[in-house]
Formats: C-alpha cells, structure tokens, sequence
C-alpha cells in the first residue's frame, strides 16, 4: 500500500547499520547549506531531531536515531502515517532555522520552481 515518506524512512532505518539517519525531501532543493552541521549537532540526549523554521516543524528534515525503528514500525502498522504525529509522539527537539525559513520552501510545479526562481532573482529557460 501507499505509506508515504514513513514508510521510506522507515525502511532506510532498518536497512542502515548507523546509528543516526538525516532525512532531506526530495522537493526541498534549497536546503540550507549549514543544515548538516545545525541538524547534528547534538546538544541534548534526545533521539530525534526536527527542523523549524519559527513558523511550522518541516517533518521531512529530521534525524532520526537507529533506536526508534521499532516506534516507527508501531505507527505504521496502527496506519499512523503522519510524519508530524509520530515527530511529536517521540518528542522530537526542534533545531531553529528561523533565519532562513525560504530554504524550505518545497518545489512540485513549475509554476513553484519559478516563483523559487524569482524570488531568488534567477531566469529558468
């Protein structure tokens, strides 16, 4: 069936022998370019980490530790399928991107990659 994004970063956990997994949607191309660096920076003894952008949590931009497959895998099998849901369940800590809130601006259309382009004073041919 159609599990959407847990389903994938589910499957990625379990297929990983790391002990953390940083996730990126693929519909994010302007990540910030500090964003390793922010979301790995482990200041806290949590076990999973969510971006903000002081205005919305972006579910898609977290790190995940190699512990919590199991939770996963529990919300999947319940049909909880909301990224947002289980990051809150788990007490995810949110990592600050306020400062650059555009940088997670999600592109599906042309229509969006151009207003991504000009507003970044770009020209798409």
């Amino acid at each position: 069936g159609n599990l959407g994004p847990m389903n994938g970063i589910y499957s990625a956990l379990q297929a990983s022998a790391a002990e953390w997994l940083l996730t990126v949607p693929c519909d994010t191309p302007n990540l910030p370019l500090d964003y390793v660096e922010r979301m790995t920076r482990l200041d806290t003894d949590a076990k999973a980490y969510v971006a903000d952008d002081g205005q919305r949590m972006h579910n898609g931009c977290c790190l995940l530790h190699s512990s919590l497959t199991a939770d996963l895998l529990l919300h999947l099998e319940q049909q909880k399928l909301a990224m947002h849901t289980f990051l809150q369940h788990i007490q995810a800590q949110r990592i600050d991107f306020s400062d650059q809130v555009d940088a997670f601006m999600n592109i599906n259309t042309r229509q969006q990659l151009q207003q991504a382009e000009s507003s970044r004073g770009l020209q798409h041919d």
